[in-house]
C-alpha cells in the first residue's frame, strides 16, 4: 500500500471539502499544508520486499510471454508484407498488360479487370461503382 496524505486546497463546486490526497512521497512542505499536521522527521519508511525466486520465474515466464507475442506478430507482419508484394506484382502485371493491349481492348474488361487497373494506375475510385464509370475513368486516365 502506498502512504498517502490530505493536503488543503481551495474548495471548489468538484471539491468542496478543500482537501486532495497525494502521495506521501509527493508531499513538499514548502508547496503544500497537511489537513492534519504530519511528523515529517518520523514517517514510517516502506522498506522494499527483497524479490523471491517465485518472483524471479513469474518475471521470466511473463517475458517469455511477450517474446512468443512479438515473435507471432512479426511472423504475421511478415506474411502480409509478402501478400502485399504479390498484389502490387499483380497489379503491375495488370498496369502492363493494358498499356500493351491499348485503350480499344480496355473496353472488353470485366469489373473486377476494370477495378484491378484503376487499382494498379493509382486512381481512387468509388467501389460500388458501375462498369461505365470504372471504365470512363480508366479511359480519362489513358489520356
Amino acid at each position: 500500500m502506498i502512504p498517502t496524505i490530505s493536503i488543503k486546497s481551495e474548495p471548489t463546486d468538484d471539491n468542496p471539502e478543500g482537501f486532495v490526497v497525494i502521495n506521501l512521497a509527493d508531499f513538499n512542505a514548502d508547496l503544500h499544508e497537511a489537513v492534519e499536521p504530519v511528523d515529517l522527521e518520523n514517517l514510517p519508511v516502506e522498506q522494499p520486499r527483497a524479490l523471491t525466486s517465485q518472483d524471479v520465474d513469474n518475471a521470466r515466464a511473463e517475458l517469455e510471454r511477450m517474446h512468443a507475442n512479438i515473435v507471432a506478430e512479426q511472423t504475421r507482419l511478415d506474411a502480409q508484407a509478402g501478400e502485399q508484394e504479390a498484389e502490387r506484382a499483380r497489379l503491375a502485371e495488370v498496369a502492363a498488360k493494358l498499356a500493351e493491349q491499348g485503350a480499344e481492348t480496355a473496353k472488353s474488361l470485366t469489373v473486377a479487370e476494370l477495378r484491378d487497373a484503376l487499382t494498379a494506375k493509382s486512381i481512387p475510385f468509388d467501389p460500388a461503382a458501375k462498369k461505365a464509370d470504372l471504365q470512363a475513368l480508366l479511359d480519362a486516365a489513358a489520356q
